[in-house]
């Protein structure tokens, strides 16, 4: 749709007003479940190390969590390049 929703969005990502990581999705029921046998698992795992070992974990976590970020960061890119050369080809390239 041109004169509508994706113009807006395209003006707002360009003015710098569309903050991406705002836009949330239900957690799916999958993902619910996964994340508390996660946070169960480490509380487990927590009660067992002595204070140096947390501090391990800890900071392995923190680096997990900034690997998965990261990693979500360049799917989301790739998949927006792809995409936009898809649409390249259907609307340029088309023969």
């Amino acid at each position: 749709m041109i004169g509508g929703v994706y113009i807006n969005i395209i003006e707002q990502l360009y003015y710098d007003n569309l903050e991406l990581q705002s836009v949330q999705s239900e957690m799916s029921p999958k993902l619910k479940k996964k994340l508390n046998e996660l946070a169960t698992a480490e509380e487990e795992l927590m009660k067992t190390l002595d204070s140096e070992q947390k501090d391990l974990l800890q900071k392995y976590s923190e680096i997990s969590n900034e690997f998965c970020t990261m990693s979500c960061a360049n799917t989301f890119i790739v998949a927006v390049k792809f995409a936009m050369r898809f649409a390249h080809e259907v609307f340029v390239d088309w023969e």
